[in-house]
C-alpha cells in the first residue's frame, strides 16, 4: 500500500498547525487521518450538491475558484483562495506566484480545445449531412 501524502510547505505556521503537517482547519482537527476523513465525508456530500447543479455556460478560473469554496469551504478559511505559498501533496503544480498566469494559460488551452472538437464535429456532421 502507498502511503498517503504529507504536505510539504515552505513556512512553518501558514497553512499548516505548527510542527505539522496538518492543515489549519476549521474543524479544529489536528490528526493528519482524522482531518482526511473528515474531508472525504464533507467534500462526498458537497460534491453530490454540485452534481446536481449545471455546469456555467463558461468555464473559467473563477467557477474553478467557486467549486474549490463549495468543496472545502466547511473545512478551509481559504477555500477558493490562490495559494499565498508553494504547499502541495506531492510534486507542485505551479509556484503560487504564477497561479493566475498558469490558469490564463490552462483556460485558454481548454477553450482551444473546445473549439477544435467543435469544428471537428461540424465537419463531420456537414460532411455526413450534405
Amino acid at each position: 500500500m502507498v502511503a498517503p501524502l504529507s504536505y510539504e510547505y515552505e513556512r512553518d505556521d501558514y497553512y499548516c498547525y505548527p510542527d505539522s503537517n496538518v492543515l489549519k482547519n476549521k474543524l479544529g482537527i489536528r490528526d493528519e487521518k482524522t482531518l482526511a476523513e473528515a474531508e472525504r465525508e464533507l467534500t462526498a456530500l458537497k460534491l453530490a450538491e454540485f452534481e446536481k447543479n449545471p455546469s456555467p455556460d463558461e468555464l473559467n478560473f473563477e467557477y474553478l475558484r467557486n467549486i474549490h469554496r463549495h468543496l472545502f469551504g466547511e473545512i478551509y478559511e481559504w477555500a477558493g483562495e490562490n495559494r499565498k505559498i508553494d504547499i502541495s501533496r506531492g510534486n507542485i503544480f505551479c509556484m503560487h506566484e504564477l497561479i493566475d498566469v498558469c490558469m490564463d494559460q490552462v483556460m485558454n488551452e481548454l477553450k482551444n480545445e473546445k473549439k477544435r472538437q467543435l469544428h471537428q464535429f461540424l465537419g463531420i456532421t456537414i460532411f455526413c449531412v450534405f
